[in-house]
């Protein structure tokens, strides 16, 4: 597939994700069982997560931005911290699971549901810095020498 076929695609799934996020909160509207509409509220999020994720990849797609050492730093720190609680959360779901065997089989199937996303969170956020934020960092000072070396006359006259 070619890269302006690619973004088109990309453009077009984040439109279909969108319209389908909106028609199931329409449904969700009507829908007056506490766990259904709950399920149903919850697919139409993970449509608008498609959406955005889609895109991303259509801006990704146009030419990714560069992240500055500043910028990777906040993401670092931030990062941290949410993969400690998304672990913290994951296995405080998995232990109420495994504990409460009385538990109603509707709850049982969206706490799964729960712990099922954090165990993806989790996932997620750790290799995001690894796998996204460091392969696309630049420091100030490989800018600057990148702007230098790439520039002719290197800023003097002449040019």
């Amino acid at each position: 597939m070619a890269a302006q076929d690619l973004l088109r695609f990309f453009e077009e799934m984040s439109r279909n994700e969108a319209e389908y996020a909106a028609r199931l909160k329409k449904l969700a509207e009507k829908v007056r069982h506490p766990v259904l509409r709950a399920i149903i509220v919850a697919v139409a999020m993970d449509s608008e997560k498609h959406s955005y994720l889609y895109k991303a990849l259509a801006e990704l797609a146009r030419g990714s931005p560069v992240l500055t050492e500043e910028e990777l730093e906040a993401i670092r720190r931030e990062l941290e911290e949410h993969v400690e609680e998304e672990a913290k959360d994951y296995a405080e779901v998995k232990k109420l699971l495994e504990e409460r065997k009385d538990l109603d089989p509707r709850v049982k199937l969206l706490l799964s549901a729960i712990m099922e996303d954090e165990r993806i969170h989790h996932a997620l956020f750790k290799d995001i810095y690894e796998k996204v934020a460091k392969a696309e960092v630049i420091s100030e000072e490989e800018f600057w020498e990148s702007v230098w070396m790439d520039a002719p006359y290197h800023g003097a006259p002449g040019g």
